[in-house]
């Protein structure tokens, strides 16, 4: 009989350390990404607005004191590609820039809002460059925007969010 209950005893200790060795098939966490879609409406009570202007003309520089060639063929504007406007109860900010240009067109950030608080407005600020071959095309602009609880993501092909550019003055 003792026997007996050594023998179940250590098939009992036997299957514990297999069991902490091993584990026992459960889990201690998981985290899973669901999508979801939501459509856009043009919204005034929108928690964040996003406006854009619908076309940008640079002008060809002729200046006549113009001190080089590539001064001259120069044909740059810096603009507020985006103005974003917060309707939030904290302060939002663009995380990201994203912007789809055009052959021929070259753009620069120069500025992103970092710190825009509720019922306020801040500009993404960008140098649009045209190369002498460049004459017109339209460009997209994509945000991500962080406000702490809150986050987005702004992109796409609709037209608020394009921007038709047209440099004049081919030479």
């Amino acid at each position: 009989m003792v026997n007996a209950l050594r023998t179940v005893g250590l098939c009992l200790i036997l299957a514990a350390l297999v069991c902490s060795v091993v584990g026992t098939g459960g889990f201690a966490s998981a985290t899973a990404d669901r999508d979801i879609a939501a459509d856009e409406v043009d919204d005034a009570r929108g928690y964040v607005g996003y406006d854009s202007p619908a076309e940008v003309r640079i002008a060809f520089n002729e200046s006549a004191n113009a001190t080089n060639a590539s001064d001259a063929d120069e044909r740059t504007e810096t603009v507020a590609l985006v103005t974003v406007t917060n309707r939030l109860d904290a302060p939002i900010g663009v995380t990201s820039v994203d912007v789809d240009a055009p052959d021929g067109l070259d753009v620069t950030v120069n500025s992103t809002p970092a710190d825009v608080s509720p019922g306020e407005s801040g500009e993404v600020v960008a140098e649009l460059d045209c190369e002498r071959s460049f004459e017109d095309g339209t460009l997209s602009v994509g945000l991500g925007i962080d406000g702490g609880a809150v986050s987005a993501e702004i992109s796409g092909d609709e037209g608020d969010r394009s921007v038709s550019v047209t440099c004049d003055g081919q030479s």
